[in-house]
């Protein structure tokens, strides 16, 4: 039996994204895996088969606490916030690993695996959308504005990931949850919109995987975005008037005429 110490210079984003790597090499070979990690990382584990090694050190520390007898394996890190996650590139970065090292472990990409993590008891309201920003002019985009939106449509409930900045009856803010309370808001909401950050990772899950998910992003093909499937709903959206259409047709959402363009602002 091999025996792996995996980890990885990143932090729960990094985490999040290898999950689907290490459970594909648990269920293909006859491999021990320990996972090295921060303990505040170790809770984003807990439902794999697999032992965790959660220390105090994070980053390139993390490699020094390989247990004797074990291979050291440092995981992809595609940690910066404006990348976007492609399960077809983590896979190919795993393989030339391995083969690096010696592991005769090679994966495919020919499916595209969803990232659950452990779940947990909480219960919203019904009508609900998850919105990873309540906001999104830091970043240079400009097409969600949760203010307007909660106003626009008050019989949707918005759980909004990040401090929304404002206060509406209809607007949640789930801030002090972390990714996986996030994950389990998220599974039960009817659609979810996001930029691509963090909060946005945690939901990619396998009850979401058939969910009404748009996406903030300017031109890009839904594919570059974790990886396309057979029914994937993923949309890009790149205007306000994007957002506005994509959430008027979920079914629960008042249908408006959008030939009139005043509620676009500035």
């Amino acid at each position: 039996m091999l025996n792996l110490y995996a980890w990885s210079a990143g932090g729960s984003r990094d985490i999040m994204l290898n999950k689907p790597l290490l459970a594909e090499v648990l269920d293909k070979y006859e491999v021990r895996v320990i996972w090295g990690c921060n303990i505040d990382h170790a809770p984003l584990l807990e439902d794999l088969d697999l032992e965790v090694l959660a220390v105090a050190d994070s980053g390139p520390e993390l490699q020094r606490y390989c247990p004797e007898g074990f291979r050291p394996f440092a995981l992809a890190s595609p940690a910066d916030d404006n990348s976007r996650p492609l399960w077809s590139e983590l896979v190919g970065s795993f393989n030339e690993r391995a083969s690096a090292i010696g592991f005769p472990m090679p994966l495919t990409a020919n499916l595209t695996p969803m990232i659950d993590l452990p779940p947990v008891d909480i219960e919203i309201g019904p009508d609900a959308i998850y919105v990873e920003r309540g906001c999104d002019h830091a970043l240079g985009l400009g097409v969600i504005d949760l203010e307007f939106l909660s106003g626009m449509f008050r019989g949707l409930n918005f759980y909004c990931a990040t401090p929304p900045g404002f206060a509406a009856h209809n607007v949640i803010d789930c801030s002090e949850h972390d990714n996986i309370s996030l994950s389990t808001i998220s599974n039960q909401c009817d659609a979810i919109v996001g930029t691509g950050g963090e909060q946005f990772i945690c939901t990619l899950t396998e009850a979401n995987r058939f969910k009404q998910r748009a996406l903030v992003q300017e031109g890009q093909d839904v594919s570059t975005y974790w990886g396309d499937y057979p029914g994937n709903p993923l949309q890009v959206v790149s205007s306000r008037e994007d957002l506005l259409r994509f959430l008027v047709a979920l079914d629960k959402a008042p249908k408006l005429d959008l030939t009139h363009q005043s509620w676009c602002r500035g």
